[in-house]
């Protein structure tokens, strides 16, 4: 006889598969719960019992205290607003972390379902939109669920653990921990060995191996009987097998060349690439090196774009990474969380840099990992340097987004990491001041060219919008009025 758990999770998976756009109703005794789903993938889940409010989570999260929920919940009502909607218009918590929140929400939600055996009542149209979409699929929820309901992972001195297959572990949102074990997983290994090739202490280990057996993703082996003389072949970087991919719906429909590869504007990337590909046959071009003479020049979009064009190559590896760790954008274009990137890869001895990454389709990417208090030190480090001449012998093409040249000197850093630089210069915004400014700072024997961006289209060119390429954004290099880019625990750091 079917339990109203495994009704439930049957009807979510035939929800997912038909991708339906539907509201799952549950109810137990007075206690209603409502599952909402957009295109098969759970949108966001509520509850008429209050400790299930987005505005408790915010306020167990230390964003905000009794007093400022009851007014951020008034304020809500008379602008007809979500709570978290006013939060973010507030600055009080900046789009991550709302997203983490609304997910936090819907898993506890569910998981109270689950535990309390609720029925379920109907299934309904959905009607309702929602500021911040949880997002999450079934493989995806399933992955939520296993991170909260933790349990012993039993396994004897002489035995070994390995992956049972990694074809289709990309799909989900690993954190860098995760990563690194699946990779040192690939082959059956010792507990001790892959806790000491890690760095992770044990706590972390045995929440980490949890995960991974509710899942059902990995085996424990017997151990050789006697010790191996063979040779051990260097693994390759495990590119497809476990880097997470992004979803396309998530992309911004700022990322033209790759929602649209048709397109006027995907045309003028491909042009730049050709030009590129000229400059190549008479200089080294693998390392890119992408900046402005001051900001709002639209050379993170310019960035994304051309880097969309290249990984559109057969047999080209690509990736970008957002180097601007004083105001991050690159996260936003490919809608993805902006950790973990390249800040936590820097500050961390322990995991390889693969474990930072995330793809679309072809395209590698790496964003800059939320902002940092020492931008230059962390830029300026060897181990900066190192992973740069790394990337070399793994990718075709490397495209770092730089900040703007004024009025910091992070990009002059990163130009010396690099082949050459690329010049983002726009119409009617970029002074010729700034333009000079830049010219003397840079080595010219070092510049690729200059991009002239936003420029008002031709007559024919009409589905164009001049404004398209125009990096967006209310806050300006020094703003310290912009969200802190405050950052949940996960269940590894509890």
């Amino acid at each position: 006889m079917m339990r109203n758990k495994d009704r439930l999770y049957e009807k979510i998976r035939e929800i997912n598969e038909r991708e339906q756009n539907v509201v799952l109703s549950l109810v137990c005794g007075s206690q209603i719960v409502a599952i909402h789903f957009e295109k098969g993938m759970l949108s966001a889940a509520n509850s008429n019992n209050p400790q299930f409010r987005l505005g408790v989570y915010m306020k167990e999260a230390g964003i905000i205290n009794e007093s400022s929920l009851a007014q951020l919940v008034k304020e809500a009502r008379r602008q007809r607003m979500f709570v978290g909607q006013i939060a973010v218009k507030k600055s009080l918590i900046d789009i991550d972390t709302l997203v983490e929140l609304v997910q936090e929400q819907a898993v506890q939600i569910l998981m109270h379902v689950l535990q309390e055996n609720y029925e379920i009542r109907s299934v309904g149209k959905q009607l309702l939109e929602f500021y911040i979409p949880a997002r999450i699929d079934l493989p995806h929820l399933l992955l939520l669920v296993a991170r909260k309901t933790l349990s012993a992972f039993p396994i004897a001195p002489n035995q070994m653990v390995v992956l049972k297959d990694t074809s289709s572990l990309s799909h989900l949102p690993w954190y860098p921990e995760e990563l690194a074990v699946m990779g040192l997983l690939k082959n059956p290994r010792r507990l001790r060995e892959v806790q000491s090739m890690t760095g992770l202490d044990e706590s972390q280990m045995e929440k980490i191996l949890s995960v991974f057996n509710t899942l059902e993703l990995i085996e424990v082996v017997d151990a050789p009987t006697e010790d191996t003389t063979a040779i051990v072949r260097r693994e390759g970087f495990p590119f497809d097998a476990l880097v997470p991919q992004i979803p396309l719906s998530n992309v911004s429909w700022e990322m033209e060349s790759f929602l649209n590869v048709n397109s006027f504007v995907s045309e003028q990337f491909k042009t730049l690439k050709v030009r590129m590909a000229a400059i190549a046959n008479e200089r080294p071009a693998k390392v890119i090196t992408v900046t402005s003479p001051d900001s709002q020049a639209g050379k993170s979009l310019l960035c994304a774009n051309l880097a969309a064009v290249y990984s559109r190559d057969p047999e080209r590896k690509t990736i970008i990474i957002d180097c601007d760790f004083r105001k991050p954008s690159l996260h936003n274009i490919v809608g993805a969380s902006v950790e973990p990137g390249l800040i936590g890869f820097l500050q961390d001895d322990r995991l390889q840099s693969f474990c930072y990454m995330r793809r679309l389709e072809n395209l590698y990417l790496m964003t800059a990992g939320g902002r940092a208090s020492d931008p230059i030190e962390l830029l300026s480090l060897d181990k900066m340097r190192n992973f740069i001449e790394f990337l070399r012998s793994e990718f075709n093409t490397i495209i770092l987004d730089a900040p703007p040249l004024s009025p910091i000197s992070d990009a002059h850093i990163l130009a010396g990491f690099s082949d050459g630089v690329i010049l983002v210069v726009r119409s009617g915004k970029t002074s010729y001041a700034s333009i000079e400014r830049a010219a003397r700072n840079l080595d010219p024997a070092r510049v690729f060219g200059v991009v002239l961006n936003d420029v008002p289209p031709l007559m024919f060119n009409t589905e164009y919008d001049p404004s398209y390429y125009g990096e967006t954004g209310a806050y300006p290099y020094g703003d310290e009025s912009a969200p802190s880019g405050r950052r949940l625990k996960n269940y590894l750091e509890i």
